[in-house]
């Protein structure tokens, strides 16, 4: 089984300023097949977690999604600060 949770660790700690007030939580749906990862990180964390135009952040769905391949799941990353008043990102539709 993928530790979602220690890889998004592994990824994150070195960005962010507050590493004490970063969070990482994962859920796996009951099939298995799918996990959620959520991440809270400090407001001003928030850019240097995103990135320019968000490729940070897509770079760690990206890393993610190819741990998951390998484990024959999806996962989804969500971002979430004191300031989040956008709901998450809806997750992708498997493709047929």
């Amino acid at each position: 089984m993928v530790n979602y949770t220690a890889i998004t660790q592994h990824l994150l700690a070195p960005l962010v300023e507050f590493p004490d007030q970063l969070a990482i939580d994962s859920e796996t749906s009951a099939a298995g097949r799918y996990v959620l990862v959520r991440v809270a990180v400090a407001d001003s964390d928030r850019e240097k977690v995103t990135g320019k135009n968000g490729r940070t952040l897509n770079m760690m769905r990206t890393i993610l999604g190819i741990a998951a391949q390998n484990a024959s799941q999806r996962v989804d990353l969500n971002l979430y600060t004191e300031q989040t008043d956008t709901p998450p990102r809806k997750p992708r539709r498997p493709r047929s």
